[in-house]
């Protein structure tokens, strides 16, 4: 998944005498102050209830406490707002994506499935240059199998366009299908030459952790990886600290499982 830049777009929505709210809010929710930013985005709405600015940030912040239903309903109403918007596109399907794997039933699993698939496929088109979004779909793919619009090898192709556009990125990517496909030694070369160049790459260094759990080697540089986590400030598209912690938490055990962890993200 890195962090998203607020399109023009959604940046001159708001109403023109509300510049400064919005500056605020938007401050609030790039440091991480989540429950003050949903109240700050909150009362913006209030005063214009079809602001898509608005409504995509509190869509977002749904998204982050898991109200599933809520951020769809609020990313709809901002798409409805400003159709064209790429990044609205992408946090659309996020919001069908964690409902899918949520949801109840084979039925609605498929259905948030194939919505978060569409809107993924729209936010690239809207915006091709967009590595969040390809991001976003190579995860889609990697998870869902290829009957349902999914696959290894649609993944590698978003893989290759993400590295065509940001090296670094494409090989956290790389390292990262290497991981789902539980090819630890081939992830954890991949990651050693992002590091090397990008020591606060927070996601590369979580995915270190993640590979030292789930093969059992590599514990030292895991361990290492995850304590830089704790002392790097995670993006929207990142795990948690608490998470982080987790890892480490299994790290002192004893003795690890091999594939202990799968690849969730």
């Amino acid at each position: 998944m890195k962090r998203l830049a607020l399109p023009f777009l959604l940046a001159t929505a708001v109403h023109a005498a509300e510049p400064a709210a919005l500056a605020r809010a938007t401050a609030l929710y790039a440091a991480g102050r989540y429950a003050e930013a949903t109240a700050s985005f909150a009362e913006i709405a209030r005063d214009e209830p079809d602001a898509p600015a608005a409504l995509y940030y509190l869509g977002k912040l749904a998204v982050h406490r898991r109200d599933y239903p809520c951020a769809v309903e609020l990313l709809e109403r901002a798409a409805q707002a400003s159709p064209t918007d790429a990044a609205i596109a992408l946090w659309l399907g996020n919001a069908h994506a964690w409902s899918a794997s949520v949801a109840e039933g084979l039925g609605a699993r498929v259905s948030h499935g194939r919505k978060a698939l569409a809107h993924y496929r729209r936010a690239v088109e809207l915006d091709p240059t967009s590595v969040p979004a390809r991001f976003s779909l190579m995860n889609f793919y990697r998870h869902v199998p290829a009957l349902l619009g999914g696959g290894i090898d649609r993944a590698r192709a978003q893989a290759a366009e993400i590295d065509r556009l940001d090296p670094v990125a494409g090989a956290h990517a790389r390292a990262l299908l290497a991981f789902h496909q539980q090819d630890f030694a081939a992830a954890h070369a991949t990651l050693q030459p992002l590091l090397a160049q990008h020591p606060a790459h927070y996601a590369a260094n979580f995915l270190l952790g993640r590979i030292a759990v789930a093969s059992g080697q590599y514990r030292e540089a895991g361990r290492a990886a995850l304590e830089r986590c704790l002392q790097l400030p995670p993006t929207e598209n990142d795990e948690s600290h608490a998470e982080a912690r987790a890892l480490l938490a299994q790290l002192e055990r004893p003795t690890l499982a091999p594939a202990a962890v799968t690849a969730t993200r």
